[in-house]
C-alpha cells in the first residue's frame, strides 16, 4: 500500500530530448470535491520530492498553508550518478566546466552543461498543459529548487519570472560559472518588475566567505537584485540565514519555512 495518493508518469520531452518521470502527490480529500490546488513543482525530485510532500501534507493539516498538489519532476532511473550528471546538464544556465579540485559526483559535466532553457521550456510548455488536462489545478504555481536547481530556479525568475508565481530557492549554487549569473547585466537591471515572490536561503554553515563557493555572499547579492526588481511592492522577497545548518542539510527547514513565506495568508 501506498501511503501517499497520486501517480507517476514518465513524460518524453521535445525541448530537451530525453525523458522526466514525473511523481504527482494529491492534496488530502482531493476526490471528494470539486475544488482546484495550488502547484507546487519540485525539482531534484529523487531526494527533495518527498521531504515537500510531506511538509506539505503537514502544514496544510495545520492550516498554516493550503493544500496543494505537489509535483516532482525528476528521470526514470534510480541511479543518482547518472541523475546528478542529469541535473548538471539540465539546470546550468551557461555551459561551463566545473571548478578544478571540487567534488561533484562521477564525471562532472559528462552530458554537458547549459541546459537550462531546455528544462524551462519542458516545465512551461509540456508539463504546465498536461498537469492542467489531468488535475484540478490553480495558482499560485510555486518551483522548488536545491543548490543547482535552485540556481536554475534563480535564473528563471530573471529571465522568465512568469514561469511561476513564487520561488523557493534554497543554497543556490550562484558560483556558476565564475558568477555569471550575477555578474550579467542583462539580468541584475532593475525593470521589469519580477512580478513573483521568492523565498532564499542558506545554511548556517556555509555562510562563510572563506569557502570557495560563497554561498551567503552569492545569496545576498540575488537578493539585492530581486528586491531592486520588487517594483510595485505587491512581492515579497525573504531572505535567512538558516543557524547550525551546511549545503546538505539545510533543504527541511528551508522547505518548511519557504512554504509558509510564500503561501501562507494574513490570518
Amino acid at each position: 500500500m501506498q501511503l501517499w495518493a497520486g501517480d507517476e508518469a514518465v513524460l518524453a520531452s521535445e525541448h530537451v530530448g530525453d525523458e522526466f518521470l514525473v511523481s504527482v502527490a494529491l492534496p488530502h480529500r482531493y476526490d471528494t470535491g470539486g475544488e482546484d490546488f495550488p502547484v507546487i513543482v519540485v525539482l531534484d525530485a529523487h531526494w527533495l520530492f518527498g521531504t515537500v510532500r510531506d511538509l506539505a501534507t503537514s502544514l496544510a493539516m495545520g492550516r498554516q498553508v493550503p493544500r496543494a498538489l505537489v509535483v516532482g519532476v525528476g528521470y526514470p532511473t534510480t541511479d543518482l550518478a547518472r541523475v546528478t550528471q542529469l541535473r548538471q546538464r539540465d539546470a546550468t544556465p551557461t555551459e561551463a566546466p566545473f571548478p578544478a579540485g571540487t567534488t561533484f559526483g562521477a564525471a562532472p559535466g559528462a552530458l554537458g552543461t547549459g541546459g537550462a532553457e531546455g528544462l524551462r521550456a519542458f516545465l512551461n510548455l509540456e508539463l504546465r498543459p498536461w498537469l492542467a488536462e489531468r488535475y484540478r489545478v490553480r495558482g499560485p504555481r510555486v518551483l522548488v529548487g536545491h543548490s543547482m536547481t535552485a540556481l536554475f530556479g534563480a535564473h528563471t525568475l530573471l529571465v522568465e519570472p512568469s514561469s511561476f508565481d513564487a520561488y523557493l530557492l534554497a543554497s543556490p549554487s550562484l558560483w556558476w560559472d565564475e558568477r555569471a549569473m550575477l555578474r550579467d547585466s542583462a539580468l541584475t537591471r532593475t525593470e521589469p518588475p519580477l512580478g513573483a515572490d521568492a523565498y532564499v536561503s542558506v545554511g548556517g554553515a556555509e555562510d562563510n566567505p572563506t569557502t570557495a563557493f560563497d554561498m551567503g555572499a552569492n545569496a545576498r547579492g540575488l537578493v539585492e537584485v530581486l528586491r531592486a526588481r520588487g517594483g510595485d511592492g505587491r512581492h515579497r522577497v525573504t531572505f535567512e540565514v538558516l543557524d547550525g545548518e551546511t549545503h546538505h542539510s539545510t533543504t527541511g527547514q528551508a522547505v518548511s519555512r519557504g512554504l509558509r513565506a510564500l503561501l501562507s495568508t494574513p490570518g
